[in-house]
């Protein structure tokens, strides 16, 4: 599934571009708007953001999780080398602290996570500023060409800002868009 961004100007050609979207079989969680007026959007009855999409939270998780896996695999083998010429260490104290180290990771990749916005958004931060509207569209594979189609036609208006994966991806910094 492919995530498309647009930038719109108001909330009228948001609403015009929901319907649209709507009509053509994409849902309200498959789409999401992200304004400096979150307000506005409840007003109108469009389908804003959640703190999920708005913060980093899940990106960072993933991003923790694979720290503290790492760290918990290192400390082990450290431990391993240290206890070689003394007691052994069972498998399920090994276990334990690597699934210990993954469970610290996560959770302090997500109390980061909170604090920070999300990587993906990231670089539509000053167009959001400037009071614009961030449309995130997903996209299956197969409906792209209509979409596409449908915003060309119906709202010139509305910019396509980029397309990239609707998937998180742990180990990118910014979210690398075509269009």
């Amino acid at each position: 599934m492919k995530r498309m961004y647009y930038i719109a100007a108001d909330l009228e050609r948001v609403a015009s571009v929901s319907e649209d979207l709507h009509a053509n079989g994409i849902t309200d969680a498959q789409f999401n708007v992200v304004s400096a007026n979150e307000g506005a959007l409840d007003e109108q009855h469009i389908h804003g953001a959640n703190f999920i999409r708005r913060l980093d939270i899940i990106h960072s998780m993933e991003r923790g999780l694979l720290g503290g896996m790492l760290l918990g695999v290192v400390i082990v083998l450290c431990l391993q080398f240290f206890t070689a010429f003394g007691t052994t260490m069972g498998l399920g104290i090994q276990a334990a602290i690597v699934l210990f180290f993954s469970c610290a990771g996560t959770w302090i990749g997500g109390m980061g996570g909170i604090g920070t916005e999300n990587y993906k958004i990231r670089p539509f931060h000053d167009a959001v500023a400037e009071g614009k509207l961030l449309l995130m569209v997903d996209v299956p594979r197969k409906l792209e060409p209509t979409i596409r189609k449908l915003m060309t036609k119906r709202h010139r208006d509305v910019r396509l800002a980029g397309v990239g994966s609707s998937f998180n991806n742990p180990f990118a910094q910014t979210e690398k868009l075509a269009h």
